[in-house]
């Protein structure tokens, strides 16, 4: 092979991802349920609200949005291991109605069991995202935790912006348009006036 066709071969496969190294960006936090507000929370199979042992369960609610789609991990260390739950929603979350927008929950990791809490699941970039964080059984399990979000984008604390709609773009367009006409109509008879004179 010619080293110029080498080359070229090399540069194609580094800007198509072929060696690209895949970023990783893990985000952390800290906090505790204790003290916090309550609610009945979903069942981990989501089926329904647990009956008993979730009724006035203490939480805490952190909304984010990642920057870039893709597979990201969630996990939470419970300090002291009490039995800790963790409940993902989007776009919204809603103690009084804790079943709507809910995508995942996890009781246990399982790879490290009770006093961890955690799960892999695809996210969209720049939508609004809350992960809540209870105990699974009220009054008794609450407390101190250590989350994180690990994945191939940034994850930003917070609501997501708002993207404009295709019809926002559409009517700036049109917008657009007729004032460049009617800037082309007064400059028109002024260009034609001033030839004549």
């Amino acid at each position: 092979m010619k080293p110029k066709t080498f080359a070229a071969a090399l540069l194609l496969l580094a800007t198509t991802g072929a060696f690209a190294q895949t970023a990783s960006y893990t985000y952390n936090w800290n906090g505790s349920t204790s003290g916090g507000p309550t609610f009945t929370r979903p069942e981990e199979g989501l089926g329904g609200l647990s009956p008993a042992l979730g009724v006035g369960a203490s939480y805490r609610a952190f909304s984010f949005y990642v920057n870039l789609p893709g597979q990201y991990e969630f996990f939470s260390d419970a300090e002291n291991h009490w039995d800790n739950f963790l409940i993902l929603y989007s776009p919204s979350f809603s103690a009084s109605t804790p079943l709507a927008n809910v995508l995942l929950a996890n009781d246990d990791h399982p790879d490290d069991g009770v006093g961890h809490a955690g799960f892999n699941v695809d996210l969209l970039g720049n939508r609004t995202y809350v992960l809540v964080t209870t105990g699974f059984a009220a009054g008794e399990d609450f407390g101190r935790y250590f989350n994180s979000i690990t994945g191939p984008g940034v994850v930003t604390a917070g609501v997501a912006p708002a993207v404009p709609e295709p019809e926002t773009y559409a009517m700036l367009a049109l917008g657009l348009a007729t004032v460049l006409t009617l800037v082309r109509k007064r400059a028109a008879p002024q260009a034609a006036g001033g030839a004549g004179s």
